[in-house]
């Protein structure tokens, strides 16, 4: 069992020499290239060279209904999962079809390039929305006759593939509970999450599994998972853990207090195979938060990992740093190297970082009229798309705080997937992919989160 007595105690290593290899950062003067409009396409046009498939969820608005993640309920309701097959070196789409035709979201592309596993939400007893697993095939056409569903208690989300016969899959953990320090009453912990596999080589998927052996992730949660591309044992996530004891169970036991939980989501990477683990403590050199003897900012955080294609590069989205929030930048995307090799297992390894790119402002992305603002603004769901120079990215404008709503006559709340080329990572090139499938599609005011893309051809 991982000793997390000493976890606790190392975990806060001075920053080593080692600097991690980025993007060249983006100039004070450098602008990022203006996005480009959206493009009507033919449907039905054959895959050819150069082209990869990008899926997304994407859904017009009504009533309660939407396809806008805030929290697994009816923000999801009206999601479709579309497929967009993309011209990188034209950058326009060549072929549209919609691949999940109902309250489908998350999507994930399967190894072999031919099954789409996703979240389907669904209406548990009472009313209560619940999110469960779904399989289809990749075939063009709307998967009523080709879904598999299981019968799995819970709710379950974040999909992504271990092997073309196994997803990983986040289930919260309801009965995770820590002692509160004022009045020593037990509190749920919140946004605690269990990993497990399912198996899909069957009709129908099979049982959930925990992922991991309880010994060697006992106390540790993680929201959503990530599968190295070269090597599948390797799979990255951001998480949450107890810094000594088991996993909280306030009344069963030695209860653990609160104020011993890191509720900060760091990267981490985990061996399934050698049941060993890395964490990372990520420090930003931009020069506009470097403090005066010249020392980094450590980021409050940095979830939903991605992997290059190469496998070699995480990516994940900045968490609200105090600072950095402040100066109006919270949410935009990082990268760091990692190299089982190097990094050493059991600890937080500190690594020096900077933004994979030059992001843009909502404003030079979002129209923005007098009396509206938005207060959450963030890059999110992102990964690589067909190679390492492209991202595809969930992009929130959203107005959420009660200060936000009050301040605001009307508030904005836009979510659309774009692709950005990094080519040139000062002046990267946005396309709005959503507004590319409104022109496709014939739909208007689609909102849309999370996209995938399948291989390049």
């Amino acid at each position: 069992m991982i000793a997390w007595l000493w976890f606790a105690c190392s975990m806060f290593e001075p920053p080593s020499a080692q600097t991690v290899p980025t993007a060249p950062p983006a100039s004070a003067e450098a602008r990022p290239a203006a996005p480009d409009a959206p493009a009507k396409v033919a449907v039905g046009a054959a895959a050819t060279a150069g082209t990869v498939d990008i899926f997304m969820a994407a859904g017009v608005p009504s009533g309660t209904s939407s396809c806008h993640f805030s929290g697994l309920s009816q923000s999801a309701a009206a999601c479709q999962i579309h497929r967009l097959r993309w011209d990188l070196a034209k950058n326009q789409p060549v072929d549209h079809a919609v691949e999940v035709s109902d309250q489908g979201f998350m999507p994930s592309v399967s190894p072999d390039g031919t099954r789409l596993a996703y979240a389907h939400l669904i209406t548990a007893a009472g009313g209560r929305p619940m999110a469960q697993l779904a399989v289809t095939k990749i075939d063009g056409t709307p998967e009523a006759t080709t879904r598999q569903t299981p019968s799995l208690p819970g709710m379950f989300s974040f999909p992504h593939w271990l092997d073309d016969q196994h997803l990983l899959a986040s289930r919260p953990d309801q009965g995770v509970q820590c002692k509160s320090p004022r009045d020593g009453s037990c509190q749920k912990v919140e946004r605690w999450g269990s990993i497990y596999t399912v198996d899909v080589a069957g009709t129908s998927l099979g049982k959930a599994a925990p992922a991991f052996d309880a010994d060697f992730f006992g106390s540790m949660s993680l929201e959503d998972t990530w599968v190295n591309p070269k090597d599948r044992s390797l799979v990255a996530g951001h998480g949450r853990y107890i810094k000594t004891g088991e996993r909280p169970a306030c009344g069963t036991g030695p209860s653990p207090d609160c104020r011993s939980l890191v509720q900060t989501p760091y990267p981490f990477v985990f061996d399934v195979d050698q049941k060993r683990w890395w964490g990372f403590q990520l420090e930003t050199t931009e020069s506009k938060f470097r403090s005066p003897d010249g020392r980094g900012l450590p980021l409050a955080g940095c979830a939903h990992l991605s992997w290059s294609p190469d496998g070699g590069t995480l990516m994940c989205t900045e968490q609200s740093t105090d600072a950095i929030k402040q100066a109006g930048l919270s949410g935009r995307l990082f990268a760091f190297s990692f190299d089982a090799a190097v990094d050493r297992p059991g600890v937080l390894n500190p690594k020096t970082v900077e933004p994979l790119f030059n992001h843009k402002a909502y404003q030079d992305l979002i129209p923005i009229s007098p009396g509206e603002t938005c207060d959450v603004y963030y890059h999110k769901y992102a990964e690589f798309c067909g190679d390492a120079k492209h991202v595809v990215a969930s992009i929130v404008c959203d107005c959420s705080s009660p200060q936000c709503k009050t301040a605001a006559p009307t508030k904005i709340v836009q979510a659309h997937v774009w692709l950005i080329d990094i080519t040139d990572p000062a002046s990267p090139r946005y396309t709005d992919l959503t507004a590319a499938l409104e022109a496709t599609s014939g739909q208007r005011g689609l909102r849309s989160f999370t996209a995938t893309c399948g291989p390049k051809r």
